[in-house]
């Protein structure tokens, strides 16, 4: 590191007995002070040095003074290793390789900025944990980032494309209607490994693709080395918008029937989903032991029937604010673990248990 300052001549005296710089007049006559090149810096401090100069105009506001970083905003330590960076809203564009050699690093935050590029470099973060660069402008997500063993969180919503993998909207005929899902191919995705499939389930109202937009499943499809499937469900004439108005997406679960008007034809949702797994083991390298459901409201009832009627092909089923009909009783093909998450003062939940208002916590 170079910086130099100048000072009058008053502090010759102070400069002669300081061991650690150098010191000289300019051709203004007025005193340089250079730092010894023999002083050995931290290395973390070269690496953050190395990110402010890469970035010009920012606004990290160190101060290189400080050699220990120990004022530097953002910076938390451990000895003289950063563990911890938050460098969030700072006018940062880039990222550059020598950043790796952060190897202690345990959480990254750099949200809203402008970066432009992760770099592979990061694969020597092998303690991190937690990574958050919400609102750049990220373009692709390095398959490095799958790597990452320790990695717990990933947050990387709001950039340009931070899905780099291949997304894949299919159009297809299941009993004869057209049917439609989007898939998502993780950058990480190798044919000769077997990947997960996830299906994730939009709730009443909604499409494949709104969740493919918001669900955040994408990234973390890169993060896990998965495939994730968005179907799209079909439309229906509801009793309760007053049957003749417009139609409404709904997945075909056990409670649909009573909802429906008179003269709708239900789809066999069972068949579809059954169709799009043949579908996507044909074409990719799935762990066919590995097949997950999840599912909101609408949803998440729709993955209760499918954990009745594809258990012999689900692995794991999820649900949120959606289930069974009550006072029924269903015979799976095999048991297999059902996880369902309700809340305690959902209305359209509450009024189908015997519970009242509040379904009890314990």
């Amino acid at each position: 590191m170079k910086r130099s300052r100048t000072y009058n001549t008053a502090f010759l005296f102070v400069c002669a007995i300081l061991s650690s710089t150098s010191c000289k007049k300019d051709d203004d006559g007025e005193m340089e002070i250079t730092p010894d090149p023999q002083v050995v810096l931290p290395p973390d401090y070269v690496v953050l040095k190395s990110l402010y100069d890469t970035n010009s105009g920012n606004a990290l506001g160190w101060d290189f003074d400080d050699t220990t970083m120990k004022s530097w905003a953002g910076v938390s330590l451990q000895g003289e290793r950063v563990v911890e960076l938050d460098i969030s809203s700072k006018g940062l564009t880039t990222l550059a390789d020598k950043i790796g050699e952060l190897s202690e690093l345990t959480s990254f935050t750099a949200n809203d900025n402008n970066i432009v590029t992760i770099p592979s470099a990061i694969r020597e973060w092998t303690k991190l944990t937690y990574f958050s660069i919400n609102e750049n402008a990220i373009t692709n997500i390095p398959k490095e980032i799958g790597e990452l063993q320790n990695l717990v969180e990933l947050h990387v919503m709001g950039n340009q494309n931070t899905a780099n993998g291949i997304t894949k909207t299919v159009v297809t005929l299941n009993n004869g209607n057209q049917r439609e899902y989007i898939g998502y191919i993780p950058f990480t995705y190798d044919e000769t490994k077997e990947f997960p499939l996830l299906f994730q389930l939009h709730g009443s109202s909604g499409d494949g693709q709104k969740y493919y937009t918001i669900s955040g499943w994408n990234e973390l499809a890169e993060q896990h080395n998965l495939i994730a499937v968005y179907p799209t469900s079909y439309s229906y004439d509801l009793k309760l918008n007053g049957c003749g108005n417009d139609l409404v997406t709904k997945w075909n679960n056990y409670n649909l029937p009573k909802e429906v008007c008179p003269n709708e034809i239900l789809q066999d949702d069972t068949s579809f989903f059954n169709q799009i797994i043949d579908e996507l083991v044909k074409e990719y390298s799935i762990d066919t032991s590995r097949i997950y459901m999840a599912g909101f409201s609408n949803g998440s009832g729709m993955t209760s029937r499918l954990a009745v009627e594809l258990s012999d092909r689900i692995t794991v089923i999820g649900g949120l604010a959606g289930f069974f009909p009550e006072d029924t009783v269903y015979v799976p093909k095999r048991i297999l673990p059902l996880h369902l998450m309700l809340g305690a003062t959902d209305e359209k939940i509450t009024s189908r248990t015997i519970f009242g208002d509040t379904i009890p916590s314990t």
